[in-house]
């Protein structure tokens, strides 16, 4: 996206950063939007419609013709859903309770 700004703004002015043009994005489209970022990858976006679809036809050409390889498979893919899950908590890192502290029917609010 960038390089097609550059290539349509003669004026330096006129350029988004690529954070800005994100939450522009974000802001017109709102939830129909999917922004995916990867460490070391282009961010790409995608409408939610055919994310859904690419997501779909996906899943059904990666199934598996036995069962038992196929359970393993959905297993799996549970799994990184919710590990993607736990990683998008908000937590607080900084500061740690003391152990003493802790109350069962406390930390069992925190389990998604």
């Amino acid at each position: 996206m960038e390089e097609i700004m550059e290539e349509n703004f003669h004026d330096e002015s006129e350029l988004y950063t690529r954070k800005h043009l994100e939450n522009k994005l974000k802001e017109h489209f709102g939830d129909s939007l999917v922004v995916t970022s990867l460490p070391g990858k282009p961010t790409i976006f995608t409408f939610r419609r055919a994310f859904s679809e690419i997501v779909h036809q996906s899943w059904y050409d990666e199934r598996c013709p036995d069962p038992l390889s196929e359970k393993q498979r959905m297993v799996h893919t549970v799994a990184e859903i919710v590990a993607a899950e736990m990683r998008a908590m908000a937590c607080e890192c900084n500061v740690y309770p003391s152990p003493c502290s802790l109350e069962l029917s406390d930390l069992q609010a925190t389990v998604p």
